[in-house]
């Protein structure tokens, strides 16, 4: 009997473990175990805009990237006043959301764009959300639920050149409805307008300008006034508002950090249907049965 139990317990022990070949990420510092809740795509920016942890990877237009005084590894290189930029089609929550990126400035704009997520279609209708500089580095914060722009403010922090900076964006229709800015991890800059509508979507987004008209980067934007010649890396996006603990893990004392392949489990334990048919008979002399598995770990 204890070995029919033993070989019910190994049976139902290799049934629980994951199947192989799922390729699981997650983030290098994450203190509460939540980064990965809400996620919607990861952007490491190193090489391409391919969305580590989902599948929305982004369309480059004229956009380089480079590795010379880095934050993590590689990142994309934005040029003012060019059809330089990344287009993406997210599937977002419209009740919440937030964006964490790596920026560093070679120049500022009149307007100068970094990273947009509007509805499509008309920008007068449904939800738009930006973060974008002033020509002497001054950050603001934009934000639109239907035709109504309810912030559309600075925060108080005037960036310098060439100086990398980490940028958390974080809007809650549940809680208050203000606009929260992190810069570099400190106390956020808090909206004065808000609002507790939910947008109406905010599929497409995009790095290095200010989204506009039809979801996409076109000719009104790329005038030269709405874009940036900034350098992006480490981009991620929510559907829920990030919390102080997560802004500081993402920030990570000044040292950022990026997402990576989860460890896969203990090294070399391999089973190739192991037990497939573990035949037993108890005491009693009831007939055999059998334990199947079906699989495989690698």
């Amino acid at each position: 009997m204890k070995k029919l139990l033993l070989k019910i317990f190994l049976g139902a022990l290799l049934l629980a473990l994951p199947l192989s070949g799922l390729a699981a990420v997650q983030f290098e510092v994450d203190t509460g175990g939540t980064l990965t809740t809400g996620l919607v795509g990861y952007w490491k920016m190193d090489g391409d805009s391919t969305d580590f942890f989902a599948s929305a990877d982004g369309t480059d237009s004229s956009v380089t990237y480079s590795s010379t005084t880095p934050k993590i590894g590689e990142y994309g290189v934005y040029n003012a006043g060019a059809t330089t930029y990344t287009n993406i089609t997210i599937p977002t929550s419209t009740d919440a959301f937030s964006v964490s990126f790596w920026a560093k400035f070679d120049a500022f704009s009149s307007i100068g764009g970094v990273v947009t997520a509007q509805v499509s279609g008309s920008p007068n209708a449904g939800g738009w959300i930006a973060i974008y500089t002033n020509a002497s580095g001054e950050l603001t914060t934009f934000a639109r639920s239907g035709s109504s722009d309810f912030v559309n403010e600075a925060t108080g922090d005037t960036l310098s050149t060439g100086t990398w900076y980490h940028v958390v964006q974080t809007w809650d229709s549940a809680g208050d409805g203000k606009v929260r800015v992190y810069i570099d991890g400190a106390s956020p800059f808090v909206s004065t307008g808000s609002s507790t509508t939910s947008m109406a979507g905010i599929p497409p987004m995009g790095f290095g300008g200010l989204q506009w008209a039809n979801g996409s980067y076109d000719s009104w934007v790329n005038d030269g006034n709405q874009t940036s010649d900034v350098n992006v890396d480490e981009v991620g996006y929510w559907s829920k508002a990030l919390s102080s603990t997560e802004v500081a893990d993402l920030y990570n004392s000044g040292s950022g950090q990026t997402m990576v392949e989860a460890p896969s489990g203990p090294a070399n334990l391999k089973t190739y249907n192991a037990i497939t048919k573990a035949n037993w008979k108890t005491k009693q002399g009831i007939s055999k049965s059998n334990i199947k598995t079906k699989n495989t770990i690698e």
